[in-house]
């Protein structure tokens, strides 16, 4: 009777374990499509459809672009807004751009942005299981670039990417340590009443 009720116990121990599995984070990134430019301070919308909830871990979100942005000029960026967040202006003068080409008022460069974003508001923004990223490139950045006509050969394009960490439960282990444990209780309860 003991070594049963022993057995019985730890077969119950293992089931619960199973059952309390603690959750990993699990990184998702979504990416924008392309956008092409093809007039002067245009907008693109970037909808995240589906987006799980976010854990209170730190994302990142960042900025691919090529065009008419200004080495010596603020006023040539992209306005940045996630959800109903603030908007942040976005500008080449600190980041790490390359040069393409320069002529006159219109530099082709290429460039690259990253922030982080806080925990909190990657949860509040994937409470609908929704994110709208809204990209308004200034009037000051032109699509037709007559840098030397280069705008057939490199065209203007501007690609956002946001990731950030996801709870992850891992259910099919959970519930198989579970199953095996209720199978396990029944047959030490049929096979105690058969003697």
């Amino acid at each position: 009777m003991g070594k049963g009720l022993i057995k019985l116990f730890t077969l119950l121990a293992l089931a619960t374990t199973g059952l309390q599995a603690k959750a990993a984070l699990q990184e998702v990134v979504y990416t924008s499509p392309m956008y092409w430019q093809t007039i002067d301070g245009e907008n693109f919308t970037f909808t995240i459809e589906n987006a799980p909830l976010a854990a209170l871990a730190e994302g990142v979100f960042s900025l691919h672009a090529r065009g008419d942005y200004g080495l010596t000029s603020s006023t040539e960026s992209i306005l940045v807004q996630i959800e109903d967040g603030n908007s942040v202006a976005v500008d080449v003068l600190s980041q790490d751009g390359t040069l393409i080409n320069a002529h006159d008022t219109n530099d082709l460069i290429e460039w690259r942005w990253q922030i982080a974003l806080s925990d909190q508001d990657l949860v509040d923004w994937t409470q609908d299981g929704q994110i709208i990223v809204k990209l308004d490139l200034a009037s000051a950045v032109n699509a037709n670039l007559v840098a030397g006509g280069l705008t057939d050969q490199f065209p203007p394009f501007v690609q956002a990417k946001l990731s950030y960490f996801t709870t992850a439960v891992p259910v099919p282990a959970a519930a198989w340590l579970f199953g095996s444990g209720l199978l396990g209780l029944f047959g030490f309860s049929k096979r105690g009443r058969a003697i």
